[in-house]
């Protein structure tokens, strides 16, 4: 079997066309690639549920990146638990240590701290 796609395990797809009770349309993420070359997506919303799709009936949403995925697991994080990451400057040696704040642990934020809402602000690189 031929793919007009390559997708590699966690990229983000949709599906063209519908196969036995799933419609066409539906979106999920690529978890597993078969020896014959058809792609295992598990649904969006589903834990067990997944369809296997050839790459010609799938089009790419977003390709995986480990970086933005971890940063977007991070922010959630931070936001879930109201939390911030600030670095500790000692004088001559620089930073010395990073904090962790939680709630209200610590009310004075610095503009050196990541947060939730400016952790994607940040260059991934």
């Amino acid at each position: 079997m031929t793919n007009e796609q390559n997708f590699k395990v966690g990229d983000k797809v949709r599906s063209k066309v519908a196969i036995f009770a799933i419609p066409a349309g539906i979106s999920g993420v690529v978890v597993a690639i078969a020896h014959d070359g058809r792609y295992k997506v598990r649904l969006d919303g589903e834990k067990e549920w997944h369809g296997w799709y050839a790459g010609k009936d799938l089009e790419l949403i977003e390709s995986f990146d480990r970086k933005t995925a971890f940063l977007r697991e991070l922010q959630a994080l931070l936001r879930k638990y109201d939390a911030r990451i600030e670095p500790y400057f000692s004088v001559g040696a620089g930073i010395s240590s990073i904090d962790l704040y939680l709630g209200n642990d610590c009310v004075e934020s610095w503009d050196r701290s990541v947060n939730a809402d400016n952790i994607m602000d940040f260059d991934k690189e």
